[in-house]
């Protein structure tokens, strides 16, 4: 099944569908926003990642599966975004840079704390 793209009066070529679905579901837009726009990407995981497992994880504080995910989602957020944050930062304002980095070590050391209760001793 094919479509045709039409675009203020100009016929596109005609595109299959898998094709379309292929470009716009494809890791391409996430790998233009990470480069892009690393704030936003990580202001997204911060609200849709890391704060939905905190939440699961208050509530149910014995589940060991959530407190793996939110060692792994918490870990994610400091290093992958407020580390490399504070690294393009270190240059143009150091002290907004070890601003980044004290919440990164939050992030951490909340971390270590889920992966500490999770532990069980014999």
């Amino acid at each position: 099944m094919n479509y045709i793209l039409y675009t203020k009066n100009f016929q596109a070529k005609t595109i299959g569908l898998p094709f379309v679905l292929a470009f716009f579901f494809s890791c391409s837009p996430t790998v233009y926003i990470l480069d892009h726009k690393p704030k936003f990407a990580g202001q997204l995981y911060k609200e849709n990642v890391v704060s939905k497992t905190q939440n699961k994880i208050n509530n149910s504080e014995d589940n060991p599966a959530l407190l793996n995910n939110g060692v792994e989602e918490l870990t994610t957020y400091a290093f992958g975004f407020l580390m490399e944050e504070s690294d393009r930062a270190m240059i143009d304002n150091y002290s907004k840079a070890k601003e980044l980095e004290t919440r990164a070590h939050q992030y951490f050391s909340e971390a270590v704390g889920y992966g500490e209760s999770q532990v069980l001793w014999p």
